[in-house]
């Protein structure tokens, strides 16, 4: 059999409506405390815990040769940390050789300055001296010594050329005179032939008389002028360079002291680094008390992948802590990282509870130290606490616990269930007030801080008004 929906088509707003009357009900409110408590995990973290770091200026190869374990109780200069040391020692001695060979050359550029420095004065006046002497020597010649050889090549073919006439009229007289006796004896004969050679030797003398002038006066002088020119030109270019060159070399050489002096320095301050890194081989501890693997930073304990590196072979990471030192009964605090959401309402001074975990029973006295009121570049805020600790409790550094702090309480707030909230226009929060003809009225309310499922109202509800709370599905 079919049934016809149309029949029952009318049923259906009334069943609804009965559907949704069955969902709901009505809330009288009524002033009441309120409190809100921000709940949050803590850890206990040591005020006065000592890190420990191989704070090298240089050397970064710290392998560990032995370590204590963690927790491991200690006595103040007690050894923690060994690291091997062969590779540390062969860099020092590497080191000292270089400081050596620096020296040296520092010795070697500061003489060279020396030298350079007290020769300056010396090739400057010797240069000027050689320009003075050119320009003399020039001088010299080209007023008294070039006039007077050529005046002498002259001198010289004249004398030679009178020689060669004296001797020509010499020889015509005796020829004339031995013509006149028409006879010719011996010795007249020979002194004919000597008169004869004198003549031929002053016809060669003169020859060359000629050829030794000529060469004087075309060849000898010119040269000796485009010597002393040239001698006194490159003079003139030995003092310039001289008077730009010889500064520049005594300041070259200050460069390359200073240079080496600085290489110097340089050197023998990596090699004091290196000796002080040495010193860091082994590591003891500051204080008595107990060794932790890890630091305790910004709030929390820090272990992470490094300490898993704190074994024999292990290498430690320079600077950065990797260690600490909980000295014996140390003061501690409570910190936290807590979100945004949580740290409203947390001031300084606020009080509540604490409770070290697995000792949950025992709630403890806490009081809020300080807030920062910027976050952490994990977007966490850090919380410190201090809590009444009783005699016999002791918490271990690293311990943690769960804080309670009352944040906000009003003695006679006016709250609702959650559910009961809507959604109005623009943004705004209502709630359904029931009316006296028990027909309902959606209001604009402002809310304040909430807690668990309860939302406190500041304004838009009075006390003694039934609001309708749907029923939790």
């Amino acid at each position: 059999m079919t049934m016809n929906p149309r029949l029952f088509a009318p049923a259906l707003p009334l069943l609804a409506l009965l559907a949704g009357n069955a969902a709901a009900e009505d809330l009288t409110l009524e002033p009441r405390p309120f409190t809100v408590r921000s709940e949050f995990e803590c850890v206990a973290i040591p005020i006065k815990a000592v890190e420990i770091a191989v704070d090298a200026a240089k050397w970064a190869d710290y392998t560990i040769e032995s370590i204590l374990d963690h927790g491991t109780a200690v006595k103040k200069d007690e050894l923690l940390v060994k690291f091997k040391s062969e590779s540390l020692e062969r860099a020092l001695e590497d080191q000292r050789r270089e400081v050596e060979k620096a020296a040296l050359v520092l010795a070697d550029a500061q003489s060279a300055l020396a030298a350079a420095e007290a020769e300056l004065p010396i090739k400057l006046a010797a240069a000027r001296a050689a320009h003075e002497r050119a320009t003399a020597d020039l001088d010299r010649y080209t007023k008294i010594n070039r006039p007077a050889q050529e005046e002498r090549a002259n001198k010289e073919l004249e004398m030679s050329q009178f020689q060669l006439k004296a001797a020509k009229e010499e020889l015509k007289q005796l020829l004339e005179m031995y013509e006149a006796d028409d006879l010719t004896e011996a010795t007249e004969e020979f002194i004919l032939e000597r008169q004869k050679k004198s003549v031929s030797a002053a016809e060669f003398s003169l020859k060359m008389q000629q050829l030794e002038t000529e060469e004087i006066l075309t060849i000898r002088l010119p040269r000796q002028d485009e010597d002393f020119a040239r001698s006194l030109k490159q003079a003139k270019i030995t003092l310039d360079r001289s008077e730009a060159e010889l500064p520049r070399t005594v300041g070259q050489e200050k460069i390359a002291a200073a240079a080496a002096a600085a290489t110097h320095q340089r050197l023998g301050a990596d090699l004091a680094e290196l000796q002080a890194d040495a010193a860091k081989l082994a590591l003891k501890a500051p204080v008595a008390g107990r060794f932790y693997y890890g630091v305790f930073d910004d709030g929390k304990w820090v272990t992470g992948e490094s300490i898993k590196g704190l074994v024999e072979g292990g290498k430690v990471a320079t600077v950065r802590p990797f260690a600490t030192v909980v000295p014996d009964a140390p003061e501690l605090r409570f910190m936290a990282r807590v979100e945004q959401n949580t740290v409203r309402g947390l001031a300084k001074d606020a009080t509540g509870k604490l409770r070290l975990n697995g000792y949950e029973e025992q709630a403890l006295d806490a009081k809020v130290l300080a807030v920062e009121p910027v976050p952490g570049t994990d977007g966490l805020f850090l919380v410190g606490l201090t809590a009444t600790l009783p005699e016999g409790l002791t918490p271990a550094p690293g311990a943690r616990a769960k804080a309670e702090v009352q944040v906000h309480s009003n003695p006679k707030a006016i709250v609702v269930p959650k559910t009961a909230l809507k959604d109005g226009e623009n943004g705004a929060r209502q709630v359904e007030v029931r009316l006296a003809d028990s027909e309902a009225e959606r209001r604009d309310v402002q809310i304040g801080r909430s807690s668990g499922d309860e939302v406190e109202i500041l304004s838009g509800l009075e006390a003694g008004q039934a609001i309708v709370v749907p029923e939790k599905k």
